[in-house]
């Protein structure tokens, strides 16, 4: 019997789920699907520049199981931009923790401190901003470029 999957922690999920060379219509394209988990696995890595161990942690999942779902992504990844293929992004075997069950303190920390400071910081114009209190960086748009923020300690 087939041991099943099991739910990887994703603490956001993508606004956009379709990428393609631009210029060619998406249908006469072939398509490279990335779930969510693969996509949260290049975003610790590459964004959050986490390594793999404190990347598995975050996702609950063991080490070896997310270099290889990492590998999967970016082999994914490559293909696509190599061989100029449509990107769709979705599925997986995923769950966001916000959306499980209502925080009582409403993200001030265990003993409603307010957590750690910092700034966010947008990782593609670099635009910085303190962070607030109980909202994290990576669900705030930045005001110049409406791309998502991460988190800058």
């Amino acid at each position: 019997m087939v041991r099943p999957k099991k739910q990887r922690i994703v603490d956001i999920e993508p606004e956009v789920s379709d990428f393609k060379p631009s210029g060619v219509p998406l249908s006469s394209l072939d398509e490279v699907n990335i779930t969510i988990d693969e996509l949260e696995s290049l975003r610790l890595i590459y964004l959050e520049n986490l390594n793999q161990t404190e990347s598995a942690r975050k996702m609950m999942i063991h080490q070896s199981t997310f270099q290889r779902i990492s590998q999967q992504a970016i082999e994914k990844i490559t293909n696509a931009l190599i061989n100029g293929k449509a990107i769709k992004i979705g599925g997986g075997n995923y769950t966001v923790p916000a959306k499980q069950k209502t925080v009582q303190r409403q993200g001030k920390g265990r003993h409603g401190f307010g957590g750690p400071v910092g700034t966010c910081i947008c990782p593609d114009c670099g635009y910085e901003q303190s962070h607030q209190k109980g909202i994290p960086c990576n669900q705030v748009k930045c005001p110049e470029c409406s791309k998502l923020m991460i988190r800058n300690e």
